[in-house]
């Protein structure tokens, strides 16, 4: 969860940073929709892989619990991520109609929304890549063990 609240914030300065140099660009509301299916796509296709993986061919009990706590755990930071970046999708969007769409202290404005958006489904993304590729070698791995036996 830690990791978590860390990469929000991260999200967040980064935002910053880009407001701070690039203050004229706003991405589209397109563009934020299609890297939102783009995500939804790849959540379902996450979900799919930790519901499914296969660990019957396993007959050490512990290495079979530890290898099933460690997809549960990527399945849980799936759902979480992809929770976050729903709720912050539908926050954008409520702002985004009522034409705030950057927060200000004072009249001084330190980030827009949207590029806390965009940035935070980019990293979900690249979270979700990481992890299908974990997952696929671990797979791999655990083939290569059982065809030794």
């Amino acid at each position: 969860m830690i990791r978590i609240i860390i990469s929000l914030f991260v999200c967040v300065f980064l935002s910053a940073i880009i407001k701070w140099l690039f203050p004229y660009i706003t991405p589209s509301k397109e563009i934020i929709q299609n890297i939102y299916a783009i995500l939804g796509i790849m959540f379902s296709i996450g979900m799919s892989l930790a519901i499914t993986f296969n660990l019957s061919g396993i007959k050490n009990l512990k290495i079979k619990r530890r290898i099933r706590d460690n997809v549960n755990r990527v399945r849980n930071n799936f759902i979480i991520y992809f929770a976050i970046v729903s709720l912050f999708y539908i926050i954008e969007d409520i702002l985004n109609t009522t034409k705030k769409t950057e927060f200000c202290i004072y009249e001084i404005c330190f980030v827009k929304y949207s590029h806390i958006m965009i940035l935070l489904m980019l990293y979900v993304i690249a979270y979700y890549i990481f992890n299908f590729l974990e997952m696929q070698k671990l797979n791999t791995q655990i083939e290569e063990e059982l065809d030794k036996n």
